[in-house]
């Protein structure tokens, strides 16, 4: 194994776990933002005069976005992939093997808590009613 291709499993195992780390959790905000429609819709079926609903494009916004993260990350992943292995002939075992995953996962729980955090602040903008829209409005003031 020479160098480059030791720094290059690093710099790849970083990125892919850092993708990887995106792609999880917009996928898992996705379904926080489906379950809070489904779970509006519900309420809505059973009492037509529901009071404490979320608007549901509250909750489109953010399921459309992080649909598109989730995309974007995957794609990245793949072609990414296929770049490390095509350019630098990058297998996934022994010693390059090992630094990429040991990088990845290193970065992966490091910024996990980051991540359970935005999942918690998702879960309440889909569920608790008035959240998003408060949350809204400072963020407009602020800005």
């Amino acid at each position: 194994m020479t160098l480059v291709l030791g720094g290059v499993a690093v710099l790849w195992g970083l990125l892919a776990g850092y993708l990887l780390l995106r792609c999880t959790e917009s996928l898992l905000g996705l379904v926080c933002c489906v379950h809070g429609l489904f779970a509006r819709r519900w309420k809505t079926l059973i009492d037509k005069n529901a009071t404490g609903l979320i608007r549901p494009g509250l909750i489109i916004k953010p399921g459309l976005r992080f649909g598109v993260y989730a995309l974007l990350a995957g794609f990245l992943l793949d072609a990414g992939d296929d770049f490390v292995r095509r350019t630098y002939h990058l297998s996934y075992t022994a010693t390059p093997g090992i630094l990429f995953g040991l990088a990845g996962t290193v970065l992966f729980l490091g910024r996990l808590r980051t991540s359970v955090r935005r999942l918690k602040l998702v879960w309440r903008m889909s569920h608790e009613f008035d959240f998003a829209a408060r949350r809204e409005r400072t963020q407009r003031l602020k800005g």
